[in-house]
């Protein structure tokens, strides 16, 4: 579920997604407590582009004006790979994530079904 205040996403007993105009220094911890961050403003130096990367959380930034208040408390899935916050709880096998064109290649030359069995068939998991 979609906060945009960081108290709440440090209250909050299940997994949220943190939306915020732009995140500061004092929005870090609501992050760590997240399990996504979204901006509307900020780019690929952004602060909240740059404590996402290093956290490990999926992350989109500069999403345009008005995208706090449309995405509050709606239940949505963030594709940091792709840069789409997707609309609902997209999980499962088939994921948010398409597999890239690289990806497909590299999928037929190993035998590989899904990118989580590569590890398996390039002997480094």
């Amino acid at each position: 579920m979609v906060v945009t205040d960081p108290d709440d996403a440090l209250d909050a007993e299940g997994p949220v997604v943190l939306v915020r105009p732009f995140t500061a220094p004092d929005d870090v911890p609501a992050m760590y407590a997240s399990v996504a961050v979204v901006t509307e403003h900020g780019g690929t130096t952004s602060h909240a582009a740059l404590v996402a990367r290093e956290a490990g959380l999926p992350c989109v930034v500069g999403c345009g004006d008005g995208v706090v208040a449309a995405l509050q408390g709606r239940t949505v899935t963030v594709d940091g790979t792709r840069g789409v916050v997707l609309d609902g709880d997209v999980t499962g096998e088939a994921g948010p994530r398409a597999t890239a064109a690289w990806e497909s290649t590299l999928l037929e030359w190993t035998g590989a079904a899904t990118p989580a069995d590569l590890p398996d068939r390039l002997g480094t998991s």
